[in-house]
């Protein structure tokens, strides 16, 4: 499995991406997304599938897109306070399986 998402620059976690209240998580795998806890997740991901994800630090929206297409069930996944946001975000990724590039 790979979890791919988002952490605050405030508040470096030291914990899985997602398993706390400063960062946020999707995995597509296992049909599972965290905010401090798992809940359920529409998106089922496979092998060769491209994921992309992406911020909106003005509308306080999380995006994830499969191979390209952010429309439902992947597109828009998180609400993000704005506050909480406010100095920014770097992608972050956990995981013992797989591949990942950043780019």
């Amino acid at each position: 499995f790979a979890t791919q998402g988002f952490e605050t620059v405030k508040g470096l976690s030291e914990e899985f991406v997602g398993d706390d209240s400063k960062s946020w998580a999707v995995d597509g795998v296992r049909r599972l997304k965290w905010h401090g806890k798992p809940s359920p997740y529409e998106c089922t991901w496979k092998e060769g599938d491209v994921i992309g994800l992406a911020c909106d630090l003005v509308g306080g929206k999380m995006h994830v897109s499969v191979n390209g297409d952010f429309f439902e069930p992947s597109g828009g996944v998180f609400d993000f306070d704005l506050e909480e946001v406010a100095d920014g975000l770097y992608a972050a990724f956990t995981g013992c399986i797989g591949h990942v590039r950043c780019n």
